[in-house]
């Protein structure tokens, strides 16, 4: 082979390389496409996972209110602070709305109050916590229902109580605070100070108090989910 011959098999030679080199740009362009459609599969995936989880979760509003009004109990007793001689035994409204997309069904609620660090009562619903029958929710609907409302109250407060013949029995409300600022104090026996405002009508002022209760609420369904609020309260 002459030198000439050598130089054109070279230079036939050079289309066949620069031809592999395009093939292996060509083949990276279904690689490219396969990944980001499996991308986007497993994004697809994650989402509709999510919203069915999102769908699946029961989501419960619990919101206590004002005591209510009416008859309640007062008995005296022992109990672990030797301020207190007695338990005041009443009642409160509390909300429970259905703000999901699920049925919430209700099987048991559970009330408590701290009176301080390290001193809580447990005023618990009848039969353990358990209602005599479970309360249906659906979607959007919201139903209240009366839960214990029991603190403890001054020694005081039950002197006066008892010389009226309003313990241990189920009394009006207004009859218990009417006998109580007639003494001049509270239910925790705080002192309270009349204030004439004219024309046969008073006021009674309080000494203020720093030291505030809280009560709580605890709802549990039948999931097994619970949901809960709480309230300070001035227990006088």
């Amino acid at each position: 082979m002459t030198k000439g011959n050598r130089t054109r098999a070279a230079r036939t030679s050079e289309p066949t390389s620069s031809a592999t080199a395009s093939h292996g740009k060509v083949s990276k362009v279904p690689l490219v496409t396969t990944v980001l459609s499996l991308l986007v599969a497993a994004t697809s995936l994650v989402i509709t996972a999510t919203n069915y989880r999102h769908q699946q979760k029961e989501e419960l509003l619990v919101c206590l209110s004002s005591p209510l009004e009416g008859e309640v109990y007062i008995g005296r007793g022992a109990l672990p602070s030797s301020s207190f001689g007695g338990t005041f035994y009443g009642a409160r409204s509390c909300l429970m709305a259905n703000i999901g997309d699920r049925p919430v069904v209700v099987t048991r609620i559970e009330t408590y109050v701290d009176v301080r660090k390290g001193y809580r009562m447990t005023p618990m619903q009848p039969r353990r916590g358990s209602l005599a029958e479970p309360i249906s929710l659906k979607p959007g609907e919201a139903k209240r229902v009366d839960v214990n409302f029991n603190f403890p109250i001054g020694k005081e407060a039950v002197d006066v109580l008892e010389k009226e013949k309003l313990l241990n029995a189920r009394v009006d409300r207004f009859a218990v605070m009417t006998a109580l600022l007639r003494a001049g104090i509270d239910l925790q026996g705080k002192p309270v100070r009349r204030v004439a405002e004219g024309s046969g009508i008073s006021s009674y002022v309080r000494v203020p108090d720093s030291n505030l209760f809280t009560h709580c609420v605890t709802v549990y369904t039948a999931k097994g989910e619970a949901f809960g609020d709480c309230m300070q309260f001035n227990p006088g």
